[in-house]
């Protein structure tokens, strides 16, 4: 329960693959910044209805609150689009962001595609992969708007298009990674959380009362134990070594970016430098000047977009338009530029790190288990004027 005061998303789902005489059983848990999940309650919900769910919400707060002493308001509470699970957060948590499960999205869509020849099928999955890039409300818009419209030209007699936009860009749009940055995409970490309750429990089976109750006393401990070993919730994303080891990559490359109106722009892939010209270009496009969704997602993936929506002064406020910062919250391009800017200090390369760099490239695969010790941050709180030029010697931002 202090935990859950901690945190600032709340993931919410009602399992239907685990029942209890027919009835759901309702999971709620809550994630750090890195995307660690820690299960917080449970409960077997009778009748899915506004007014339950709106029930057990309220014990939940009540209990957080009077455990931690302080008000339980998460940021964002993640679920599967059910419209009764809503307007209970609603009424309960009225002010956090309600955002739809990636994973649910993914599982009706496969439904929805299920139909269509598995050649244009894979096509417009990778479509809407595109989409769910989206960074803001705006963008996500233009997006939907033009995927649409291709996808009426290659089914003119389908009412697939119509039924997407109905239930994923009118109904339920929250769904994209920039809808909320801070939060993870998916209920993922509570669907592993159900999973182990499967494999570990018997919670499924027809169970009397009495054995019901023993096991779930015996799930709560457990959690409390987990709990207890971790000793406090992540507020801070630490880059692991193969980030780093990108990051110096990324400074090897010798790139040039560009600095124009409060973001930088890093050329993408094997590009050593952006342009003025080519940034102009790339920001009339985002805006909609184009003419379809494939001229779209060229553009989109042209430039690595970074901005600060702080003051300058931590990178945690930066964000960048690229899929692994959407994935991990943190980035090769945000930690160069952190460390050009002198808002982080980066440790003295490892040996893999100055081979990938004398090879001008990084190896293949993920680095060896030995070598997974995190990286301490430091940050500057002077540093302003994220406009100046910048030379580190290795890449400069203009």
């Amino acid at each position: 329960m202090k935990f859950a005061a901690q945190a600032s998303t709340l993931s919410v789902d009602a399992s239907h693959r685990m029942k209890w005489f027919g009835a759901p059983v309702l999971f709620v848990g809550v994630s750090d910044v890195n995307g660690m999940f820690f299960p917080v309650m449970f409960a077997v919900i009778s009748h899915e209805t506004a007014d339950n769910y709106l029930q057990m919400l309220t014990v939940l707060k009540k209990c957080v609150e009077a455990s931690s002493g302080t008000a339980f308001q998460p940021s964002c509470v993640i679920g599967n689009g059910d419209p009764n699970v809503a307007d209970a957060v609603k009424s309960v948590f009225p002010s956090a962001a309600r955002r739809m499960c990636w994973l649910q999205v993914k599982k009706e869509l496969s439904a929805l595609l299920k139909p269509i020849d598995k050649e244009i099928r894979d096509a417009l999955e990778k479509d809407v992969g595109v989409l769910r890039l989206s960074c803001d409300q705006k963008q996500f818009e233009l997006a939907a708007k033009l995927m649409l419209e291709k996808w009426r030209g290659l089914l003119p007699s389908s009412d697939l298009p119509g039924r997407f936009e109905e239930r994923f860009v009118k109904l339920h749009p929250e769904w994209y990674e920039g809808f909320d940055v801070a939060s993870q995409s998916s209920n993922r970490g509570l669907m592993h959380a159900v999973n182990a309750v499967k494999n570990r429990h018997t919670l499924r089976e027809r169970l009397p009362p009495e054995r019901y109750l023993t096991l779930a006393q015996e799930l709560v401990l457990e959690w409390s134990c987990g709990v207890s070993e971790i000793g406090q919730l992540e507020h801070s994303i630490t880059p692991d070594t193969e980030l780093v080891s990108d990051t110096y990559q990324l400074q090897t490359d010798e790139k040039t970016m560009v600095d124009i109106d409060s973001a930088i722009y890093v050329p993408v892939g094997d590009q050593r430098a952006a342009t003025v010209k080519e940034v102009e270009a790339f920001e009339k496009k985002m805006g909609g000047e184009v003419k379809s969704f494939d001229e779209f997602v060229e553009a989109r993936m042209s430039l690595w977009k970074v901005v600060d929506t702080g003051d300058k002064s931590d990178i945690s406020h930066m964000r960048c338009s690229c899929p692994k910062f959407f994935s991990a919250k943190l980035c090769e391009h945000i930690l160069a530029i952190g460390s050009a800017l002198g808002l982080v200090t980066l440790p003295p390369p490892t040996l893999e790190s100055d081979q990938c760099a004398s090879e001008g490239k990084r190896k293949r695969g993920r680095p060896s288990k030995k070598k997974s010790e995190t990286v301490n941050m430091v940050v500057d709180m002077d540093c302003s004027d994220m406009r100046a030029f910048i030379e580190t010697g290795a890449f400069t931002i203009e």
